[in-house]
């Protein structure tokens, strides 16, 4: 075998051993919960590592009935829903002015919304909190969903603008040639040519969303408005022996950005690709 060749076989062998080293430390945790999720305590600290032999799916009765997993579920999929759709409408109007339409405050506009993702939640938490309970707006689903809309949409307008001002102008012309409005090429052209970049938008927005636990954790005080992510921080403080039912809550609380990753991967990847072209 010539040198060459035994260079680039030890290459291709050196690249493989680090995709599956790093596919096994990403996908270790989430088999730990799943095998975890059906075992009773003593197997789960006796055999960390082996599959259960006797499923316990009682795990995920106590999720649902002491947890209240479910309900919290319901909870936090509203939210997140509700703050992507209106985070999706705002950014999705302000990326198409700014790449498609000329205007004297173009530039700044852009740089307005770029620096807002300088600016993190946790920094002004506190005056917004003090401003809810001054106007008795806590426990206030609304609430929530404008802050992650406003804190989310720069981001979003980025990764959209970048995307759309790449689509072909010849596209738009011809579309107003056929006597499309701005909004007929907005809501006919535009928006289906960026799915990508939506998608993209997308699995970000709704991740944080559910993730989050500081916000509503602080503008959420009723026990029945509480998300996933607070009811998962209680769980584990009135029941912190029970691994076992957290594993599960845990796993249920996994679904919904790992189904939504899984169907729209494709889609993130060239949104984030065809952005960073720009």
């Amino acid at each position: 075998m010539s040198l060459p060749r035994l260079k680039n076989k030890f290459k291709f062998t050196l690249v493989y051993i680090f995709c599956v080293t790093t596919a096994f430390v990403s996908l270790y945790p989430l088999y730990f919960i799943i095998i975890s999720s059906l075992k009773k305590n003593v197997d789960i600290f006796g055999s960390p590592f082996m599959p259960p032999l006797d499923f316990a799916w009682g795990n995920y009765l106590r999720a649902f009935t002491v947890g209240h997993v479910g309900r919290q579920f319901i909870n936090s999929f509203i939210l997140s829903t509700s703050s992507l759709l209106v985070t999706l409408f705002l950014s999705s109007m302000a990326s198409f002015a700014i790449s498609r339409l000329v205007f004297g405050a173009k530039k700044i506009a852009r740089v307005y919304f770029v620096m807002g993702m300088m600016v993190p939640i946790q920094s002004i938490i506190v005056p917004l909190a003090f401003a809810a309970s001054q106007f008795r707006l806590r426990d206030n689903y609304l609430i929530l969903v404008l802050l992650y809309a406003a804190f989310y949409m720069p981001m979003s307008i980025f990764v959209l603008t970048g995307f759309m001002s790449n689509l072909p102008r010849s596209l738009e012309e011809a579309a107003v040639i056929d006597g499309y409005s701005m909004y007929g090429v907005f809501r006919y052209i535009i928006l289906p040519l960026s799915r990508p970049a939506m998608a993209t938008v997308s699995i970000f927005v709704f991740m944080y969303c559910w993730n989050d636990l500081l916000t509503p954790m602080v503008f959420i005080g009723k026990e029945t408005m509480r998300t996933v992510s607070v009811g998962l921080l209680n769980f584990m403080g009135a029941h912190n022996s029970d691994y076992g039912g957290l594993m599960a809550a845990v796993f249920i609380a996994l679904l919904p950005p790992l189904l939504l990753y899984i169907f729209t991967q494709e889609n993130v990847i060239k949104g984030i690709t065809s952005g960073a072209d720009k």
